[in-house]
């Protein structure tokens, strides 16, 4: 509230602070499948890269399942949470279209026992309600 309230200040602008509820997912996963996965080898590491004769992107992802979850979530574009807690890290490989993002990735993670489960979350935002009225260009007499 002390950010709305800054931002009604400095640019005359009414702000509401408002909680809305926006599609996410939750990550679960299937303990004997991620048994079978390779483990890192030393430090964790993420990396992507784009195929562009797949049209698809490719990513490994060394970490703990939050740290895929992030990931995950930074490439979807929307909130990823990790409901499995478990503390153990993995190495991933992802590979996800351009064409259908959300698709090809739960195909990819459901290869390596991980599945993106329909989810609802809160996010607090700042909402501007009204804009500054535009400012005139000035005129310039002719001569």
């Amino acid at each position: 509230e002390k950010l709305a309230a800054a931002y009604e200040q400095a640019f005359k602008v009414n702000v509401k602070v408002e909680a809305r509820e926006v599609d996410a997912f939750d990550l679960k996963a299937d303990r004997k499948i991620l048994a079978t996965l390779p483990r890192p080898t030393g430090e964790s590491r993420n990396t992507s890269k784009l195929n562009e004769s797949k049209d698809a992107w490719q990513s490994t992802v060394e970490g703990t399942l939050s740290t895929v979850a992030t990931h995950v979530g930074d490439h979807l574009k929307m909130p990823v949470e990790d409901t499995s807690h478990l503390m153990a890290t993995y190495r991933i490989e992802l590979e996800w279209t351009i064409a259908d993002p959300v698709e090809s990735m739960k195909k990819s993670l459901a290869k390596q026992g991980i599945t993106l489960v329909p989810a609802k979350v809160k996010q607090t935002g700042i909402y501007i309600e009204k804009l500054p009225a535009a400012s005139q260009p000035a005129t310039v007499p002719a001569h």
